[in-house]
């Protein structure tokens, strides 16, 4: 494949970006095409975020988007994406003989998907570009280029732009509707509320206002979405999962109290949500030229957990708060998802930390009513042996020069009053961010409290049952990992105060394991009447009640488990509140949980007689399990850092300089597995 071409910028009221080439020549440093396929990726990604009424089948284009890369299977990707921007109705070939070409824009905004027809051999060139309020100068294409050309808020009026290639020229006539002004007030128990709203015109396309909460202050990675999410003032939503409307309506942006916006004629959609303890509003509304249209939204919740004792958590915001004056932004945001507890990471690698924090511990936190920010960091994370996550510690802690030594931080963060956990805990293994290699190393020993079960609007329990299985106690956390994620709570974690809130008062809840993560249903345990977390000493033969209960509106729970062992042993299924209890007398020790579609709670540990929560006939292929990944440790010790995809960040010398600890670390871990199988095995 050729290597992707840069298209200079022909007006200087036009600001290109340059995906930049998914194909390189060689010599290229590691990182370096590691960090383009990288944008590349994104654009894409962002592309079809942005404008999914553009493409057919737009969760397909992401998926290919993925794929890009130097080797075959990225070639095929091209290709794939190529012929779905082909097919797209933004799409427009620059060749002989096309006429005049005509779009109506119905919220001023759109995009064009401009192919140069003027021969060139290879992939083409390709690039973006993004105007704002009027349309840019006459756009030239040199051979075989395709730009994608992201025109914001036109205003009314019939607008030209000159498109040429080569010898071709073509015109394009985009037509925006007259305006009329739109006022909306949004309010909860009768109080003006921060909110999530989208404005959709009939082609799906959003109408952002002045006032929405901006992101481009947030740091590392969201002033680079800002071409793709309307000056910084939008984000994706796909994986919000009680958002109530399709495909087409997935950008949204963040207001506090209502918004004031011109937009042109024509039949309007509006949806303003509020977490998943709200009822979102969709209205259908009309703008006449001219006119002045008003809307009252009032919020209404159809559950309210905060009265029951339960407060809503993101374990995993990256946000960047260099100052205080930073606080009341994200506020903003984790208020509009009604997210009480929301974790700020500072983030780090090998090389550099991301998304200062201006202070740790009480210092550094921001508390509004119900509402706290609490410091925190995503350090050390590596691609090879997984990202750690650390809450409320008083100070960071970090080790570049060893940076593979997680333990060392493990045991600093808990000897100031933190907890300690993993990210990406979900992921099957194939993937990467290998958390089950250090999960393996580390888990046996007690330094890791927490795992974050629930990322990205998705849960996976396979790897947790594991580890439960074999007899330890995991706290089942959740987060977004925004800016990656799309907003605060699409994971979220539930922690029982049993009262008012405060960040101290979370965080003794949350260390108690009394939690249940989701993605949008309510989840409900109790056994022998303790919640989730607790711990009960029974006598063998001592009766065991459990009762569940899991309830959603815009997410239903679909089915409902009860958990021994890992195994169901009670369900129901088929409505959006479901009710399992299950009745047996304690044999053996256990640990028991629930779980729908969409939750999953920390379990309750039932010991019998002092004995193992473990599933004792699972221990010796679990066993198996956890020695194969330290054979996973030991030849990456070995064999070091692979070249390429992160290079340094990775920090390879720090893998050589720290091989002699954790080899011996993976030499307790083999005996602690070893305890385990003898004493499961014992007859």
């Amino acid at each position: 494949m050729a290597p992707i071409q840069f298209l200079r910028p022909v007006a200087a009221s036009a600001f290109l970006i340059a995906l930049t080439g998914a194909f390189f020549t060689a010599g290229s440093q590691p990182e370096t095409e590691a960090r383009r396929y990288d944008r590349l990726r994104r654009g894409f990604r962002g592309l079809v975020e942005r404008f999914p009424d553009a493409f057919e089948q737009p969760a397909r284009i992401a998926d290919f988007a993925a794929q890009l890369s130097a080797t075959d299977s990225g070639a095929v990707a091209w290709m794939r994406i190529g012929n779905a921007i082909e097919a797209s109705p933004a799409y427009v070939r620059v060749t002989t003989g096309l006429g005049t070409v005509h779009r109506k824009w119905e919220t001023g905004t759109g995009l064009l998907l401009l192919h140069s027809d003027s021969g060139g051999a290879g992939p083409p060139a390709f690039v973006m570009r993004t105007t704002e309020g009027r349309p840019p100068a006459p756009v030239e294409l040199p051979s075989n280029a395709l730009a994608a050309l992201i025109i914001e808020d036109l205003p009314s009026g019939i607008h030209k732009i000159e498109v040429k290639a080569g010898s071709h020229t073509v015109p394009l006539m985009i037509e925006v509707p007259a305006p009329g002004r739109l006022t909306v007030r949004i309010t909860d128990a009768g109080s003006p509320t921060a909110a999530v709203a989208g404005l959709y015109g009939k082609d799906g396309g959003l109408l952002v206002p002045d006032s929405a909460l901006s992101f481009l202050d947030g740091g590392f990675r969201y002033a680079d979405e800002g071409f793709l999410s309307r000056r910084g003032k939008a984000r994706a939503n796909n994986q919000v999962h009680y958002w109530p409307d399709g495909v087409g309506r997935r950008q949204v942006f963040f207001t506090d109290g209502g918004f004031t916006i011109d937009a042109p004629a024509g039949d309007y959609t509006l949806v303003v949500g509020k977490g998943f303890e709200y009822t979102p509003v969709v209205r259908k509304l009309r703008i006449a030229a001219g006119a002045n249209v008003k809307e009252n939204v009032a919020m209404e919740r159809w559950i309210d957990m905060p009265a029951r004792g339960w407060y809503s958590g993101d374990g995993h915001v990256h946000y960047e708060r260099k100052s205080a004056s930073a606080n009341q932004r994200l506020l903003t945001w984790a208020r509009a998802e009604d997210v009480h507890a929301a974790h700020v990471m500072r983030m780090g690698d090998a090389q550099e930390t991301y998304f200062e924090q201006y202070a740790f511990g009480p210092p550094g936190r921001a508390v509004e009513g119900s509402y706290a920010l609490i410091p925190g960091h995503e350090d050390p994370r590596t691609t090879f042996m997984g990202h750690t996550l650390h809450m409320n510690m008083k100070r960071p802690v970090r080790n570049p020069d060893l940076y593979y030594l997680y333990d060392r931080i493990f045991a600093d963060v808990r000897e100031q009053g933190g907890i300690s956990g993993y990210a990406h805990f979900y992921q099957p293994a194939a993937m990467s961010f290998y958390v089950r290699r250090d999960a393996t190393l580390q888990v046996p020993f007690g330094g890791v409290e927490f795992v974050e079960m629930s990322e990205f609007g998705e849960i996976d329990s396979e790897l947790y049952h594991e580890f439960l299985n074999l007899g330890y106690r995991l706290i089942a956390s959740a987060g977004s990992d925004v800016p990656w994620g799309h907003s605060i709570g699409t994971s979220r974690v539930y922690a029982y105060t049993g009262g008012p809130f405060d960040p101290d008062r979370w965080m003794d809840a949350f260390r108690k394991g009394h939690t249940f993560v989701s993605t949008g249903p309510i989840l409900e345990l109790t056994v022998n009447g303790q919640i989730p977390g607790s711990e009960i000493n029974a006598k063998r033969g001592e009766r065991i009640e459990v009762r569940a209960r899991a309830m959603g509106k815009m997410v239903p729970p679909r089915n409902l488990e009860i958990l021994v062992l890992g195994g169901t042993v009670a369900s129901a299924q088929g409505s959006a509140e479901l009710s399992a209890s299950y009745s047996t007398t304690a044999q053996q020790s256990m640990w028991i949980a629930a779980r729908c579609a969409g939750a999953h709670t920390t379990p309750v540990y039932v010991k019998v007689n002092g004995g193992r929560t473990w599933n004792k006939a699972a221990v010796p292929a679990l066993v198996e399990r956890r020695m194969r990944q330290l054979d996973d440790v030991e030849l990456l010790i070995a064999q070091g850092v692979p070249t390429g995809r992160q290079g340094n960040w990775d920090g390879p010398e720090s893998l050589r300089r720290g091989a002699g600890p954790m080899r011996e670390r993976v030499a307790a871990a083999r005996r602690a597995y070893q305890d385990l199988l003898t004493s499961a095995t014992k007859q």
